[in-house]
């Protein structure tokens, strides 16, 4: 395959003679460690929910109404809004982390 104008050829795979170098981006490295940190969070919540919503179903403890207006209530309660803050704060940590400190 011919090379684009005004490219070296170059498509980052190894040439016959050596290999290339990729040099570690510290700012991506902390960006992926606060995506993976978000994306557990998710599935842990997730997966509790989905638990709670079966058992509930099957017991007949509360109808979806009930559970909707639950959500709403949360909505203007200050605990509600200090646990969102500190699940952010907690999510984004790694981004605010000195470089070469991330977990």
């Amino acid at each position: 395959m011919k090379a684009a104008p005004g490219s070296d050829g170059d498509d980052g795979a190894a040439s016959a003679g050596g290999s290339r170098r990729q040099e570690a981006d510290p700012a991506l490295d902390r960006l992926t460690a606060a995506f993976m940190r978000l994306l557990s969070e998710h599935w842990i919540q997730s997966e509790k929910l989905a638990h709670l919503t079966r058992l509930l179903a099957r017991g007949n403890v509360i109808d979806p109404a009930e559970l909707e207006a639950i959500g709403r209530e949360t909505e203007t309660d200050p605990a509600y809004d200090q646990a969102a803050a500190d699940f952010v704060r907690r999510i984004l940590a790694p981004l605010r982390e000195p470089v070469g400190k991330a977990d």
